[in-house]
């Protein structure tokens, strides 16, 4: 087995390894200027190196330098990856428990002349307190996850719990004395050596797992949000409306809403009071919703809701709800404070399976009333209405292609 797996070779090579992953995940973390998650990884990754390669010159070195700081590294290496969860997640940092285990090889290496020449004693304690940190990795990756995200993360719970495992078979299987560890005579030391590079080597890919998901999520989120309000935009509030209607069995209501005379704002206060009054009125809104409910900036001052499963009467009780609540909130701009008003076109849904575009187009006709009737209101079409609307709407565009003429729709 010796010529097989040298394990000081073995070590060397494990520390090469994780230098390069150090590289790496110090790029990646200089690149993202803020992200604690990869400060910590990266820092973890540099000490599993440094103290590899101390273990890997064991022979070369004094023993307090090779196997003392060797071994107090490599804990201070799961130390990091455990806290490099908690700071990725934006959780409070917490290593009481964590660092038990860098202290306890370091006190007993410092204070205990037996130890530091026992080795099957540094043996059953290193196996003692690898299994105690992945157990702890362990559970903070399983508390981290989020459903349907990160699924990384439950792999990296379990081959840690597996590992832990397998580390505490290790300690009863040296104190049995089925396990000597004299890796010249036993498969099992550098066995268990393999086992520590791959787990070095599945941390690293679970890091760059999660750095990739976060990257896509990110640009998922970017491409799906109003970049002004932080609501979603038009591309975004129509697909996520039609996810929610995919089955056609989900009735609902749309509304349409409209902030009054929003160019005199923007005239006379300039764009940036215009640009308050949107935020204002997003943060407005959006106290008044249910977590269900969807809600969109369509373009320029014009917004969307949608009410999955509500009917026409109980979505304009809502609509008249925001109504008020945007009137009687003033924006404040210099000395002055400034009083908005929002027309809103609803309509209830006509048929589950109609396409968001057919209920836009009844909620852009209410609209229209709302405005021709004197702004500041709901106007609210029945299905019975709209579907005659849509009708009407169709025959003129019928008698406009044979030639005849139709009534000029006058602006608001």
């Amino acid at each position: 087995m010796t010529l097989l797996f040298h394990i000081p070779t073995m070590w060397l090579c494990v520390g090469a390894t994780t230098a390069i992953i150090g590289c790496f995940l110090t790029f990646s973390w200089w690149d993202s200027r803020g992200d604690a998650g990869l400060k910590y990884w990266s820092i973890g990754y540099w000490c599993l190196s440094i103290g590899s390669i101390l273990l890997g010159l064991s022979s070369l070195l004094p023993p307090w330098l090779a196997l003392g700081i060797g071994n107090f590294l490599i804990f201070v290496c799961l130390v990091l990856y455990g806290v490099g969860f908690q700071a990725y997640d934006g959780k409070p940092i917490s290593i009481t428990e964590s660092a038990l285990s860098p202290l306890i090889w370091s006190g007993l290496y410092a204070f205990w002349p037996d130890f530091q020449h026992n080795e099957l004693s540094r043996v059953i304690v290193a196996s003692v307190l690898v299994a105690y940190q992945s157990i702890i990795v362990s559970r903070i990756a399983w508390g981290g996850r989020v459903p349907g995200q990160h699924s990384v993360r439950s792999a990296v719970s379990y081959v840690f719990g597996a590992i832990a495992a397998a580390y505490l078979l290790r300690v009863a299987m040296v104190t049995a004395l089925l396990d000597p560890v004299d890796a010249g005579v036993s498969i099992w030391p550098p066995l268990f050596m393999f086992i520590s590079f791959l787990q070095m080597m599945f941390s690293a890919v679970a890091i760059f797992v999660l750095v990739r998901e976060r990257a896509e999520l990110r640009y998922r989120v970017a491409s799906e949000v109003d970049e002004l309000t932080g609501i979603f935009n038009r591309r975004a509030f129509i697909s996520y409306v039609s996810a929610a209607r995919a089955d056609g069995t989900n009735r609902g209501a749309l509304a349409l809403l409209d902030i009054d005379h929003f160019k005199r704002i923007n005239d006379t206060y300039g764009h940036g009071a215009g640009d308050e009054a949107l935020n204002m009125f997003c943060a407005i809104v959006e106290k008044t919703l249910a977590p269900n409910m969807i809600f969109g900036r369509i373009g320029g001052e014009e917004f969307a809701i949608y009410f999955p499963g509500m009917g026409i009467e109980e979505a304009k009780i809502h609509c008249e709800r925001i109504r008020k609540e945007v009137e009687s909130c003033p924006i404040r701009v210099g000395a002055e404070q400034l009083h908005m008003t929002v027309s809103q076109g609803l309509c209830a849904d006509v048929v589950g399976h109609a396409e968001v575009t057919f209920l836009f187009g009844l909620a852009d006709r209410a609209l229209y009333i709302a405005k021709r009737g004197g702004r500041n209101r709901v106007s609210a079409l029945n299905p019975s209405s709209g579907l005659k609307l849509i009708a009407a709407k169709m025959a003129e565009k019928s008698v406009d292609r044979r030639g005849g003429s139709r009534p000029v729709r006058q602006p608001s």
